[in-house]
């Protein structure tokens, strides 16, 4: 992915302050480059297989306590059938779990809605952790980028929400993820907020003194 570069960061926020003159709404932008890790997905696939692979194996003449030299002439007490299949059981598990928890197997693996109701929680987080919900009029405008997930969503508070269908947001989404997918962050989110700045501008016209309520920047997490 591209990198941001001082520059990419003064640009976006002469961008936000620019929108910002044609509107009273509050636009704030943040950019993450962490990758998410789904451990629960893991973790679930993890315990199916734990349950799955020991019953299909039996199924096919393998014998669990066949592993266990002491016991390779004939079946053990039923006891310690127990634990053999119990042992393979754990085998299983956390040989499953290395291997989706630390492979790109964990994204390809979770759902892709599971995926994008945990970003969508982040985008949420960061808009009520920047102050967004606070403003005088209930017009702050969070612009949210994940790089490695390709996800990009605008959220806004109550007052923009009511005149402002989230499909209005489109075109602001779909050139951020445009411009991840190119390298050109920075760029992207200048485009962006010029979008969003025109909708706002439509619906939400500056007022008389239209002071500026949440700092004009881009934050990278």
């Amino acid at each position: 992915m591209g990198r941001l570069t001082s520059d990419d960061f003064a640009r976006v926020a002469e961008a936000i302050r620019a929108a910002e003159t044609r509107t009273s709404g509050e636009i704030f932008c943040v950019v993450s480059d962490r990758p998410e890790r789904y451990y629960g997905a893991a973790a679930t696939w993890a315990a199916v297989a734990a349950f799955t692979v020991p019953l299909i194996a039996i199924l096919l003449g393998f014998q669990p306590w066949s592993l266990i030299p002491e016991w390779s002439d004939g079946p053990p007490p039923s006891a310690h059938i127990a634990e053999a299949f119990l042992a393979v059981q754990l085998a299983t598990f956390f040989a499953v779990l290395a291997l989706i928890g630390w492979t790109p197997l964990e994204r390809l693996m979770t759902p892709k809605r599971v995926r994008r109701s945990r970003l969508h929680r982040i985008a949420v987080d960061q808009f009520l952790a920047r102050g967004l919900h606070h403003t005088a009029d209930r017009t702050g405008v969070l612009v949210f980028l994940n790089v490695p997930e390709r996800y990009a969503e605008v959220i806004a508070d109550s007052a923009i929400y009511a005149k402002v269908p989230a499909d209005h947001w489109a075109a602001c989404v779909a050139e951020l993820i445009r411009s991840a997918k190119a390298g050109d962050i920075g760029g992207g989110f200048v485009r962006a907020v010029g979008l969003a700045g025109d909708v706002l501008a439509v619906h939400f016209p500056p007022g008389a003194l239209n002071p500026n309520e949440i700092p004009d920047a881009l934050v990278q997490m």
